[in-house]
């Protein structure tokens, strides 16, 4: 699993800079992040120009991805700052908010569902895209985001999120 201290911190604008966006999803192999990471291999399907990387024990489970879903067992740090967004489109959060407070820690744009912000500071969570865990919605939001200034909001999350939590 990818911990807080192993995405390294890179500015928005760096990130936007990457000729192909790249989302991350970091997961276990517990049955929420399985669940999730499936919705995400479901939406690479409709996003070819975007790569997903998936990283973590969850690749163990997620079953036949498409060509641009990524699997990684571990994340170099080189492929942690090559990422553009954060997903975390869980449909429960068993064990804590970890990976998105994570993302924003790192300078993630975050796109989360409902039930992973559940129990965050509002003012923490005003500063992520929030969109229902299903494929046409997280498509829509992942497309919407790319074109996105997130220099702001990225930079107000990493202050809460660094300063609360």
């Amino acid at each position: 699993m990818v911990r807080d201290a192993d995405i390294p911190f890179v500015a928005w604008r760096e990130r936007a800079r990457e000729r192909v966006p790249a989302c991350l999803f970091t997961g276990s192999r517990g049955l929420d992040d399985v669940i999730a990471a499936r919705l995400i291999a479901a939406t690479a399907e409709r996003l070819p120009d975007v790569v997903f990387q998936l990283v973590g024990p969850v690749c163990e489970a997620v079953g036949p991805v498409p060509g641009n879903v990524r699997l990684h067992r571990h994340a170099s740090a080189d492929l942690l700052r090559r990422v553009r967004l954060g997903l975390s489109p869980v449909i429960e959060v068993p064990g804590g908010r970890d990976r998105a407070i994570g993302f924003a820690r790192a300078g993630l744009p975050v796109i989360a569902s409902p039930e992973a912000t559940r129990g965050l500071e509002r003012v923490l969570t005003d500063c992520w895209l929030v969109c229902s865990p299903e494929r046409g919605s997280l498509r829509d939001a992942i497309v919407e985001s790319l074109e996105w200034d997130w220099s702001g909001p990225v930079a107000e999350a990493r202050r809460i999120a660094s300063a609360i939590y």
